[in-house]
C-alpha cells in the first residue's frame, strides 16, 4: 500500500479501524487486518489471559502484569496506573464503595441476562430484608443471580432468610471462607470490584472500589468471578456439601494442613478470618469426625492411611 493511502497518524485505513476498536475495548484475534501494523508500531499487543490482542496505548501495563502474577490486585493496580495517565478509559476508581451503589442498582434494574455477587463480609440484617423482594423480582424476570457469602453466613438469621427465600426462586447461593474478592457483575457489561490494596477499613462503604466497564477487563473479572464461584460450597439449605465417605470442608482441611506445618491455633485464626470459638468448633467437628480426643491423636489421623480421602479432596 502507497505511504499516499495512510492517515495522519501513518496508519492503513484497516489498522485504523482495528484501533479504533482496541480503543474501545475490544479484543483482536490474530491474522485480523491490520493487526500486524498496530503490533510492529508497538499499539498493540498479546493479552496472555486469553490469547487475544489488546491497545497497549491503554492498558498494556495490566497485560504485562497478567503475564507475571495472577493476582487480581496487581492487575487492578496497574489498571489504575494507566488510566491515570489515559483518561477513564473504561475503569473508574472511586474513593468510597457506597459511591458505586447508585451505579450497582441502576445496572441492576436494567439487567437482561445475569448479576453476580460475592460478599466476603457479613451483611446487615435490615439491607437483606429490603433487597430480597428486589432481588426475587429480578430472577422472576429471568435474570441468574449467583451469590457468595462467607461460611459464617449459614448460622446468621438475615443471610439464612434471603438464601432461603432467594433459592426458592430460582437463584444460586454458595459459601466459601474469607478471604475473597467483593464483587458484583452485571450482563458481562460492568463489573464494581473492591480495591484490593485498601480493603483494610472496617466499614466496607468506606472502601474504595473499581468501576470496570472497559470489554477486556470485564471478561477478566468475570473469569475471576467464576473462579471464586467453582471455589465455593453450594448454600443446599445451609448444609455444606459433602462427598461420599469423607466428612471435613475446606477450612477443616486447611486448618489440619496449617496445625500439620506447625502454626499456632492464633496465627491460624488471623490467617483464615475466623473467630476464636468458630476455630474451636471446627476443632470439634474435626474430633468428632475423626474419633480423635486430643490435637496430638488429630495430628496422627491426618498422617495416616484413614484420612487419605480427606486429604485427596484438595
Amino acid at each position: 500500500m502507497s505511504k499516499d493511502e495512510r492517515n495522519e497518524n501513518g496508519l492503513t485505513p484497516e489498522a485504523e479501524a482495528l484501533r479504533a476498536r482496541l480503543d474501545k475495548g475490544d479484543l483482536a484475534d490474530a491474522g485480523e487486518p491490520g493487526l500486524d501494523e498496530l503490533v510492529s508500531l508497538g499499539l498493540a499487543r498479546l493479552e496472555p489471559i486469553h490469547g487475544r490482542y489488546m491497545g497497549s496505548d491503554l492498558h498494556g501495563a495490566i497485560a504485562e502484569a497478567a503475564d507475571r502474577m495472577s493476582r487480581l490486585s496487581t492487575i487492578l493496580a496497574a489498571a489504575e496506573r494507566e488510566s491515570t495517565q489515559s483518561g477513564d478509559g473504561g475503569i473508574r476508581w472511586v474513593p468510597r464503595n457506597d459511591l458505586a451503589t447508585t451505579f450497582i442498582s441502576q445496572a441492576c434494574e436494567s439487567a437482561t441476562s445475569y448479576v453476580w455477587t460475592s460478599h466476603p463480609t457479613d451483611r446487615r440484617a435490615d439491607m437483606l430484608a429490603a433487597s430480597v423482594l428486589r432481588d426475587v423480582r429480578m430472577i422472576e424476570q429471568g435474570v441468574e443471580l449467583r451469590t457468595i457469602y462467607p461460611d459464617t453466613a449459614r448460622t446468621r438469621p438475615g443471610e439464612i432468610a434471603w438464601a432461603t427465600a432467594v433459592s426458592e426462586a430460582g437463584g444460586e447461593v454458595r459459601t466459601d471462607e474469607p478471604p475473597f474478592m467483593r464483587m458484583v457483575a452485571i450482563d458481562g457489561d460492568a463489573v464494581v470490584v473492591e480495591d484490593p490494596a485498601h480493603d483494610d477499613s472496617d466499614d466496607t462503604a468506606l472502601r474504595p472500589a473499581y468501576i470496570v466497564t472497559h470489554r477486556g477487563m470485564v471478561e477478566i473479572l468475570e473469569r475471576a468471578y467464576l473462579r471464586q464461584w467453582d471455589a465455593a460450597d453450594p448454600w443446599m439449605g445451609g448444609a455444606l456439601r459433602r462427598r461420599d465417605g469423607t466428612f471435613t470442608t475446606r477450612r477443616q482441611r486447611k486448618i489440619m494442613n496449617y496445625l500439620r506445618d506447625g502454626h499456632k491455633a492464633v496465627w491460624i485464626q488471623k490467617k483464615l478470618v475466623i473467630s476464636p470459638s468458630t476455630y474451636q468448633n471446627e476443632i470439634s467437628k474435626l474430633y468428632k469426625g475423626s474419633g480423635m480426643d486430643s490435637l496430638f491423636a488429630l495430628g496422627y489421623w491426618w498422617h495416616s492411611d484413614a484420612s487419605a480421602p480427606e486429604r485427596a479432596l484438595d
